[in-house]
């Protein structure tokens, strides 16, 4: 199938593959699970609007910061981001503040969805790395999988997303990494301060997707 070309293909394959290791034999049937029902579902939404196109990515990863790109979140009150002079800062709805099953992984991995639905279509064919500091995100990143449903759903959100604009995503562990500008930006309270480290942004933020509010 011509999507498994795709980058974006492999998270629904892997779990294909791991569920097929489940079956004795050749002729027994595989129950699907709702993890794999969600994945069905998802490219099912894709494949309709697909041209069948998929162009080779650039083999050589572009640290995100080279792009004038950041992202970031703030467990009590949103994430942000930067993109080469635009910024956006998305406040967490109830839902989606810290507590259980919202992790301050959940909130990295969101502001990285959130920052490519609102600027992904400039990123076609480039292989885009992010530096962390958090090591259990960047795991699951590498892992393509999660135990934690909503982590999971953001998972494949980021996948279709980078399937549609053809571009990958790589996150690399770098503890102790500072990042002042999406640091002010995803806490509104200190937006201000987005304008010192970077005095020629623009005021006004960049409109974000409505699906936001209800991932």
């Amino acid at each position: 199938f011509a999507a498994w070309a795709l980058p974006a293909g492999h998270l629904f394959l892997r779990r294909l593959i791991n569920l097929s290791t489940k079956a004795q034999r050749l002729h027994h049937h595989i129950r699907l699970n709702s993890e794999a029902m969600a994945d069905i579902t998802g490219w099912k939404t894709f494949v309709p609007d697909w041209n069948g196109r998929a162009f080779f990515i650039d083999p050589n990863a572009t640290n995100a910061h080279d792009l004038d790109l950041y992202t970031d979140a703030s467990g009590r009150l949103g994430c942000g981001a930067y993109f080469q002079g635009q910024w956006f800062h998305h406040q967490w709805q109830p839902h989606q503040q810290l507590s259980k099953p919202i992790s301050i992984q959940w909130q990295e991995l969101f502001a990285i969805v959130a920052a490519a639905l609102a600027w992904g279509h400039n990123w076609s064919r480039l292989r885009i790395r992010f530096f962390y500091d958090n090591l259990p995100i960047v795991q699951a990143w590498g892992r393509k999988s999660s135990r934690q449903p909503r982590i999971m759903h953001l998972l494949r959100l980021l996948f279709l997303t980078a399937a549609w604009v053809n571009f990958t995503v790589t996150l690399k562990h770098i503890p102790g990494i500072t990042n002042p500008i999406a640091d002010a930006i995803s806490m509104q309270a200190e937006v201000h301060t987005l304008f010192l480290p970077c005095p020629t942004g623009p005021k006004n933020p960049t409109p974000t997707p409505g699906l936001l509010n209800q991932l």
